[in-house]
């Protein structure tokens, strides 16, 4: 299936052993795999590639601007090609996706596009509860549940969200990035809660079973929305606002209001807004599902990849320009970057296992820190090879600067506490007793400058003192 234009499968090496990834592909089969923000299993590589590429360059010729953007991103891909779109969605083992629909909610009456979707693609269902999302997974077949980011005009009409519910609607975020009638958003330059209205309809939102989401919210909004809600709510596309300041990101405050709900935050894999850094790679996103997973337990995490586009970058340019954002509530301070994806995560076929499991993947990172160590330590003495082979990095610094290097990794890679882990791993492969002290000493420093909770420390320095003597000893 892949051709020369289409990268490898599995082409990000996460650092994993054999046993690991057999593990994690075993893990990842028998799962439901949820991204709370789905875009596309393929994305922007899809045009790469024929039928895919002559199709786009004829649309091109026939649409411009959002009206390409939406030729392009819903049904074309299946029309061009139905057997390698399923192959896709199997190579991205996502069972559900939550995709948009009703942007603009005075609308809800008129077609779906991913509705339109779903009528096309027989191995694609529309799922409104867990029973289906089930259903879907014993049926080996992949699923869509919609979610609305209201982009467009809110009414001030419970009818309307009463119409979207019977067609299928199942999550609504409350606002995009300005303040509408329900509450306020993220780059507002005001920061209040919720209106009457917000209020009523969360009221009634909560009565149909449909989940409110925080994502773009303001922190106002956010936390009020939390502390009236009667249900578990989300913020399913979003980050650490501790790891990197941008108002698309959640504020410990927040994300621990919404994890107090019983809800889940989605980690999205949008680089600009969790780095400056032009060449961002998916260690960062990881870093996010770390930090979360230990502030607020493993349980309130997910994923929400909110990304890629189904575009080729030279439209997403054009279609995505500094009118359209400012439009769409982002000022130039946000810096957002349409082109720019994850190094490692240009597609999920970038990340995903191929059926004989022999490229690298991250599943056992994200079940969070407190499994983290669990992972690493292997019941026998491992030798120095072998913990090379595990390290997330491999680096050996020369005796002559092993501590002056070795600080200064331990502090670059202290981050999220299974980067921590993974260095102290590295720096177990050295042969001398003193590197192996220093390396423990210099790790747990980094650690306990991560700010990280008692428990994790605790818990990380007794996985440190329980394998050294083995590492001595190989």
């Amino acid at each position: 299936m892949n051709d020369r234009n289409f990268p490898p499968l599995g082409s990000y090496h996460f650092g994993l052993s054999e046993s690991e990834e057999k593990r994690a592909l075993r893990i990842h089969d028998e799962a439901i795999i949820i991204d709370f923000a789905f875009v596309h299993p393929g994305g922007y590589r899809v045009f790469e590639r024929e039928p895919f590429k002559s199709g786009y360059q004829r649309l091109v010729g026939e649409y411009a601007g959002l009206e390409l953007m939406e030729k392009l991103a819903f049904k074309f891909p299946y029309e061009a090609d139905l057997d390698h779109m399923r192959a896709l969605w199997a190579q991205s083992g996502v069972t559900v996706g939550l995709v948009d629909a009703y942007y603009d909610m005075t609308k809800v009456d008129e077609p779906q596009a991913n509705l339109e979707i779903i009528d096309l693609v027989p191995w694609l269902r529309l799922v409104r509860n867990a029973a289906d999302i089930r259903a879907a997974k014993a049926a080996n077949e992949h699923a869509l549940m919609l979610f609305c980011q209201p982009v467009g005009t809110v009414p001030r009409d419970l009818g309307a969200f009463e119409r979207a519910y019977a067609g299928g609607l199942r999550t609504f975020m409350l606002t995009y990035n300005k303040t509408n009638v329900i509450g306020c958003g993220c780059t507002e330059r005001l920061n209040h809660g919720l209106t009457d209205f917000g209020v009523e309809l969360m009221a009634l939102l909560g009565e149909l079973g449909v989940i409110v989401d925080l994502s773009h919210c303001g922190r106002a909004t956010t936390l009020e929305a939390c502390k009236i809600s009667k249900h578990p709510v989300t913020a399913n596309h979003t980050g650490a606002q501790a790891l990197f300041e941008h108002a698309r990101l959640k504020s410990d405050e927040e994300l621990r209001a919404i994890a107090d709900t019983g809800g889940i935050i989605g980690v999205f894999a949008i680089p600009f807004f969790m780095s400056r850094d032009a060449d961002a790679d998916i260690d960062i996103l990881l870093d996010h599902i770390d930090y979360i997973a230990n502030l607020v337990g493993w349980q309130h995490v997910g994923l929400g990849s909110d990304t890629p586009h189904v575009a080729p970058k030279t439209v997403l340019a054009d279609v995505f320009d500094a009118a359209t954002m400012a439009l769409l509530g982002f000022r130039p301070e946000d810096n957002v970057t349409p082109t720019q994806n994850f190094v490692g995560f240009d597609d999920y076929t970038a990340i995903a296992l191929p059926p004989d499991g022999s490229s690298t993947y991250f599943l056992p990172r994200l079940i969070g820190p407190k499994r983290a160590y669990e992972l690493m330590a292997m019941n026998r003495t491992l030798s120095a090879s072998e913990a090379r082979d595990l390290g997330i990095v491999n680096q050996i610094f020369p005796a002559e600067n092993f501590a002056k290097d070795a600080e200064a990794y331990a502090r670059r890679l202290a981050n999220g506490p299974t980067q921590a882990l993974g260095h102290a791993k590295n720096l177990l492969t050295l042969s001398t007793e003193n590197a192996l002290e220093t390396a423990m000493e210099f790790e747990r420093r980094a650690i306990a400058d991560c700010g990280r909770s008692a428990d994790f420390v605790e818990g990380a320095n007794a996985f440190v003192n329980k394998r050294v003597a083995s590492f001595i000893g190989s």
